[in-house]
Formats: C-alpha cells, sequence, structure tokens
C-alpha cells in the first residue's frame, strides 16, 4: 500500500510539475527583470523574506506532507535544491529549505489539508479500484495471449500437415514419373531393336532393288543403241535429201547475191559523188566563215585602237587643261570616266563573244584552229578595274 501511495504522489506531481515550473521561471526571470533595472535594496530583501516567511508557520504543520511527497519522486528533491541555490542567489541569503519547497508545492499541499484522513481513503479506493482493474486487464491481456499462442500452434500443426500432405503427393508424382521414365526407356531399347532389324531389312531390299535396277537399265541402254543405229540411218537418207535442196538453194543464192552487190556498187558510186559536193560546200562555208572573223577582228582591233588614243588625248588635255579646270569640269571629267568604263566593258564582251564563236568553230577543222590561235596570240592581256578605281587613279593625277 505505500507503494500505491508514493505512486499516487508521484503521478500528482509529475501532472502539476510543468505547471509549477513554469510559474517558476516566470518569477525568477521577473525578479531578473527588476534587479537589472533597479539595484536589489535592503527594502526589496526585506519584502521578499517577509513573503517567503509567510509561509513558515504552516510549514511546520505541514512537514510531514513534503517529505512524503519528496520520497514520492526524487525530482521534486532536485528542484528544491535547484531553488534554493537560486533563492540565494537573487536574495543574498540562504533560504530554508521547506520554506522552498511550500513555495514549490503548496496546491498539493492545500489539497492534501482539506481533508487528510478522508483524502487519504478516497485514495486507497481509487488506488484499489486501479490496482483491481490492472489485475483484471493484465489477466486478460494473458488469456488473450494464450488464445492467440493456441490459435498459432493450431494454424502451425494445420500448416505442418497440409506441408506434410503436399510433401507426400510430391514424393509419389516423383515415383510415378520414375515408373514412366523406366518402362519409357525399356520400350526405347526394343524400339532400337527393331529399328536396327528393320534397317538391316531396308538394306538388303534395297541391294535387291539395285540389282533389277541394273538390269532393266541395261536393257534400256540396248534398246536405245538399237534406236539409235535405226535413226542414223533415216537421217543419213533425209541428209542426202537435203543436200540434193540445198545446192538448188545455194545456186539461187548466187544469183541474188550478184544481182544485190551491183545495187550497192551503184548505190556507193552515188554516195560518193554527194560527199564530193558536200565537201566543196563545206569548204566555201569555212571560207566565207573565216572572212566573217577576220572582219570581226579588225574591227575590235580598230575600236581599241580608238579607245587607246582617244585615252591618250584625253590624259594629254587634261594635263594642259589641269591649271584651268574649275571644279564643274572635275565631276564631268568623273562622268566621262564612267562612260570610257562603260565602253571598255562593252569590247571586253565583244572580245569575249569572238573568242567563244572561234572556239566552237575550232572544231570545223584544223585550218580554223591555226587562225583562232594567231588571233589570240595577238589580242593584249586586259586588266578590269572598277569606276571607283579609275576615279581614285584620275584624283591622284591632281
Amino acid at each position: 500500500m505505500p507503494l500505491n501511495h508514493n505512486n499516487k504522489f508521484a503521478a500528482m506531481g509529475r501532472r502539476n510539475q510543468r505547471k509549477c515550473v513554469e510559474d517558476i521561471d516566470f518569477l525568477i526571470q521577473k525578479m531578473k527583470k527588476a534587479t537589472k533595472l533597479q539595484p536589489l535594496t535592503d527594502e526589496r530583501k526585506d519584502l521578499l523574506l517577509a513573503r517567503a516567511h509567510r509561509f513558515v508557520n504552516q510549514w511546520n504543520r505541514e512537514k510531514e506532507v513534503i517529505r512524503l511527497l519528496c520520497q514520492a519522486d526524487n525530482t521534486y528533491e532536485q528542484m528544491v535544491d535547484e531553488y534554493v541555490i537560486v533563492f540565494e542567489a537573487e536574495l543574498g541569503k540562504k533560504p530554508e529549505r521547506e520554506m522552498v519547497a511550500r513555495f514549490l508545492f503548496g496546491s498539493e499541499i492545500n489539497r492534501i489539508n482539506t481533508g487528510p484522513d478522508e483524502l487519504h481513503q478516497q485514495k486507497m479506493a481509487v488506488c484499489m479500484t486501479e490496482l483491481q482493474d490492472e489485475v483484471q486487464r493484465k489477466k486478460d491481456l494473458f488469456a488473450a495471449r494464450e488464445r492467440q499462442s493456441y490459435l498459432m500452434k493450431n494454424v502451425l500443426e494445420e500448416l505442418q500437415e497440409k506441408a506434410r500432405e503436399s510433401m507426400q503427393r510430391e514424393i509419389q508424382k516423383l515415383e510415378r514419373i520414375k515408373k514412366e521414365n523406366e518402362e519409357i526407356m525399356k520400350r526405347r531399347k526394343i524400339m532400337e531393336t527393331v529399328f536396327v532389324e528393320l534397317q538391316s531389312e531396308v538394306k538388303r531390299k534395297q541391294e535387291f532393288i539395285g540389282a533389277r535396277e541394273r538390269q532393266a537399265l541395261l536393257m534400256k541402254n540396248i534398246l536405245e543403241e538399237v534406236k539409235n543405229e535405226v535413226q542414223l540411218k533415216q537421217q543419213i537418207v533425209r541428209a542426202k535429201e537435203r543436200q540434193t535442196l540445198l545446192m538448188k538453194n545455194v545456186l539461187e543464192e548466187v544469183k541474188n547475191e550478184v544481182q544485190r552487190k551491183q545495187q550497192i556498187v551503184r548505190a556507193k558510186e552515188r554516195q560518193v559523188l554527194l560527199m564530193k559536193n558536200t565537201i566543196k560546200e563545206l569548204k566555201n562555208e569555212v571560207h566565207r566563215k573565216q572572212e566573217f572573223d577576220f572582219t570581226r577582228q579588225r574591227q575590235t582591233l580598230l575600236k581599241k585602237n580608238v579607245h587607246q588614243e582617244l585615252k591618250s588625248l584625253y590624259q594629254r588635255k587634261r594635263e594642259f587643261m589641269e591649271p584651268f579646270v574649275p571644279r564643274k569640269l572635275f565631276f564631268m571629267s568623273i562622268d566621262f570616266m564612267k562612260e570610257m568604263q562603260k565602253n571598255d566593258i562593252k569590247t571586253a564582251n565583244v572580245v569575249s563573244e569572238t573568242h567563244n564563236e572561234q572556239t566552237t568553230r575550232s572544231t570545223t577543222g584544223k585550218e580554223t584552229k591555226s587562225i583562232t590561235e594567231e588571233t589570240l596570240e595577238k589580242k593584249p592581256a586586259r586588266v578590269r578595274r572598277s569606276w571607283r578605281q579609275r576615279i581614285a587613279r584620275f584624283l591622284r593625277c591632281f
């Protein structure tokens, strides 16, 4: 019973421990803030001590209750020791242990002092009911566990029986398969012996059939030779008849061939005359085209010479008029240079066209090739310049 009594007090203390700790921490923080804001004077200390000594008179009557609380749980004693040190640090004096305990556990003590005997009896009754409930709960739990273990045993036995039955079935199946395999092996051996005998019989029959086939082949060969001799004699007779017909046909073909060759000779004579006429016409055409090419080349050379003479004249005129050239004439000279550039491009296009025509005509004969080579050797190498380069060159002269 004392054990249950102590456990009951311990439970009460644990329920209220958090609240007590929070209240005491709040008071201590408040005291610390007060000491930080204003120094702890003697009057302040006396007030705090007076507040603490209010509980001393009641404490003498309640020492036994506090002792029981402290025995119920060691955390109460630790809390009392810790807060004795706290109050000593804050007040500067060591307070009595009982006063600090009363300060901490006043609510429990007031509850206990209302009626010690009645409360004790109530607590004892509550503890007894709790113990009975606990015992009944443990009995129920133990019975449930026994039932569970019994069920598990039954389940295990059923599983073992099922496993044994399945194993026996598997063993029977394996034995049956083994017997079937043995029977199959015996049948296989019998079939192998039968197969060997059949193979030997087949070989003998194949040899007999092969001899029969050889005899038949010999007879067929003899018949074929006789047939071939008869056919040869018939072919000789037919060949003689064909020879006579062939001789007649050959004579007729020779006559026809002679006539055809006479016609071919006449056609070739006509072709030769036609070729001669076409060669004469081609020569005349080549002569005309050569003359036309020479005229074209002369025209291009004349244009080049005229262009060079114009350039030299313009150069001499510019040198002569250089000190008297106004700005307007300068821009006119630029326009003249552009026109000169256009003329150069035209002449270059004409030269390229003549070159292309000469290269196409080079296929007609060796004479045209020699002419084009001579004309190309005579051509001067041209360097194309843009109109900007020409203007820059023109400006450098000033």
